[in-house]
């Protein structure tokens, strides 16, 4: 396999991340997925563990407030890392979003960043360095601006340093 190092790295940091999220999303009737970076194999998704998992293509999404019997946990990997307006992104949300519903936002560490570019440089990693990095309380902020609550911030994968990156719901 001519990707190796990329692919190895991509199953290191997806396996335990995929673990915290499903410890929520096992517990939910389905998983989309929404706004999926165009370098997004789709590793993630296939290794959480849910009865039904769905990938939406495009920005807009759809109108689930009247879907009060299903519990859908909606899946934003990486996408607040390359969004510009994280505020708006949840305020346009908020309302389309049935009570059952929940955003399960992964989130990849700000003090990390030189670790993304090496990561780039030596071909492990192929896509766009993150341009937006939000910290626990920057987070929690937005959430509350939108109407939301954050419920659970997790530190989901170590380095060799100690550090890690946060998957957040």
């Amino acid at each position: 396999m001519p990707d190796r190092p990329a692919h190895w790295w991509r199953r290191y940091v997806n396996t335990p991340i995929a673990r915290e999220v499903s410890s929520l999303t096992r517990h939910f009737d389905r998983v989309i997925q929404w706004m999926a970076r165009p370098e997004d194999t789709g590793l993630l998704l296939d290794r959480i563990e849910a009865p039904a998992k769905t990938r939406l293509d495009g920005d807009t999404l759809p109108d689930l407030s009247h879907e009060g019997g299903l519990r859908t946990a909606i899946l934003l990997n990486g996408v607040f890392n390359h969004h510009f307006d994280v505020q708006a992104l949840l305020s346009d949300a908020h309302p389309r979003l049935a009570r059952t519903a929940r955003l399960v936002v992964v989130l990849y560490n700000p003090y990390f960043g030189w670790l993304y570019r090496l990561a780039n440089r030596w071909g492990i990693r192929h896509p766009a360095q993150p341009a937006t990095f939000i910290t626990r309380t920057d987070l929690a902020n937005l959430a509350r601006l939108s109407g939301f609550e954050t419920t659970r911030l997790r530190p989901a994968v170590y380095s060799p340093g100690g550090s890690s990156v946060w998957a957040r719901s």
